[in-house]
């Protein structure tokens, strides 16, 4: 099999086996390797030991697998329990009965179980699209796999204990996607300049769990930690009955806001067939502004047995990926608006002002792609609070404001070199105004601005 993908993170459209799939912080040997529908079964409770550490194709039934951590979290505040006994399990003599978990032990997870179901359960009650998000229930949650109960051999109550200790995980999804979709809800209603609810009073107060209890559990799901992530396949409304509409209109929505996202969530989104145009009648709502257009479906279209990738650029205003104008894998998409940086000047490179940040001998290509690639990493690591401010910062920018407390560089030509050169402060008011359009460029990440290429 033929394969180009691009180094960094792969967002973007792509083919494989005369399939079409969009992804949002792709794996390589995935992308290598996407199953169809057919090829890779979905989780469901028939299976009797699901693997929770590999994305499946999603269901309406089971959504909250795909924010399951990549990575056990045993490590954070509200596994630190199990960091200290996955070692060695407490499994203790039932007197003539056999063997068990530690009754103490067995209490506190029982505890720990009711408590993240019955947040779980109050989020999706009172997050928006709830007549659907009610109906999701946390199937695999751990006393299903008998950790309560006695056996005749240490070995099976070994074994029923680390089970049931495995899906302690889906409930932690399950209650990350209450909480990915109470703070999606916050945030939207901030951007229409409301006033959020006191959601975390509201279901402290119901379910008379302790706000501290709900504070471990917000510092646990950290959003910088990569998730298992699903694949997901396109229907068209028109095939689905109305109530599956009405739960994937929801599903919808959610996927689309990892799709928008910089969190690492991975995300595949399958289109069915590769086809030389997509009717948008035919796509739901959410997902008609990902469609390719024909242009570069036919990009896209290759010979059996080799994939197609486009990946989408990166908006440097906003930090956004954008899937128009898309980029070829072979094509770069750092390259900086100047007519003649490309030469090689045959001078020695002149002495960096302080608090430049360029490196000594970094020419201008190498400046932005280091800084576009340093930006998809802190983009990464955002909270949703510095998401928010940052995309903000770049709002204001595109309506001409001129940015608060923001560092003012310009590039400018010695011996051939071009070199970044601090502004004095007082300056940069004037500085904003006289460079419009492509000479003045902001980046919101790092409260930057203006990068004016000019010579001396």
């Amino acid at each position: 099999m033929s394969s180009v993908l691009p180094p960094g993170p792969l967002r973007g459209h792509y083919a494989s086996k005369n399939q079409l799939f969009t992804v949002q912080h792709g794996s390589r040997a995935l992308i290598l390797n996407t199953p169809t529908p057919l090829e890779a079964p979905p989780i469901n409770s028939d299976v009797v030991i699901p693997h929770f550490r590999e994305p499946r194709y999603l269901s309406v039934e089971f959504p909250y697998l795909l924010f399951i951590p990549k990575q056990y979290p045993w490590h954070t505040p509200l596994f630190q329990p199990f960091n200290h006994i996955r070692r060695k399990l407490p499994i203790i003599m039932d007197g003539d009965k056999g063997f068990c978990l530690h009754p103490d032990v067995a209490e506190t997870w029982v505890d720990l179980e009711h408590c993240l179901r019955a947040l779980g359960r109050e989020m999706c009650e009172i997050a928006p699209g709830h007549h659907y998000l009610r109906r999701v229930s946390p199937w695999f949650f751990p006393s299903r796999f008998k950790f309560l109960y006695t056996y005749r051999t240490e070995n099976a109550a070994r074994f029923a204990v680390w089970r049931s200790m495995e899906n302690f995980l889906p409930l932690l999804g399950y209650v990350t996607m209450g909480l990915w979709c109470m703070q999606s809800w916050e945030e939207e209603l901030r951007a229409q300049g409301q006033q959020p609810p006191d959601w975390r009073s509201m279901i402290t107060e119901k379910t008379k769990i302790h706000p501290t209890f709900l504070d471990y559990v917000e510092r646990s799901v950290d959003w910088r930690n990569e998730r298992v992530g699903a694949l997901y396949r396109i229907e068209a409304p028109s095939k689905v009955n109305p109530e599956e509409r009405e739960q994937r209109a929801v599903l919808d929505e959610i996927l689309v806001s990892i799709l928008h996202s910089n969190f690492p969530i991975p995300i595949y989104i399958s289109w069915g067939n590769l086809p030389a145009e997509i009717s948008l009648p035919s796509i739901p709502s959410e997902f008609q502004h990902l469609v390719p257009d024909a242009r570069e479906l036919k990009t896209l279209d290759a010979p059996r047995g080799q994939i197609r990738f486009s990946r989408w650029a990166i908006d440097q205003e906003t930090g956004e990926w954008k899937p128009d104008p898309f980029v070829l894998s072979s094509t770069s998409a750092a390259a900086p608006p100047s007519s003649d940086e490309s030469s090689v000047p045959t001078t020695p490179f002149p002495v960096l002002p302080a608090h430049s940040k360029q490196k000594k001998g970094e020419t201008i290509q190498a400046f932005f792609i280091r800084r576009n690639e340093g930006n998809v990493k802190r983009m990464a690591k955002e909270t949703p609070v510095e998401r928010q401010q940052r995309i903000s910062r770049a709002e204001n920018a595109q309506k001409g404001k001129v940015p608060k407390k923001a560092s003012v560089f310009l590039w400018e030509k010695h011996d051939g070199h071009y070199i970044r050169q601090p502004q004095i402060r007082g300056e940069f008011e004037d500085l904003w105004s006289d460079y419009p359009g492509p000479q003045r460029r902001y980046d919101p990440i790092h409260n930057e601005c203006i990068r004016k290429f000019t010579s001396s």
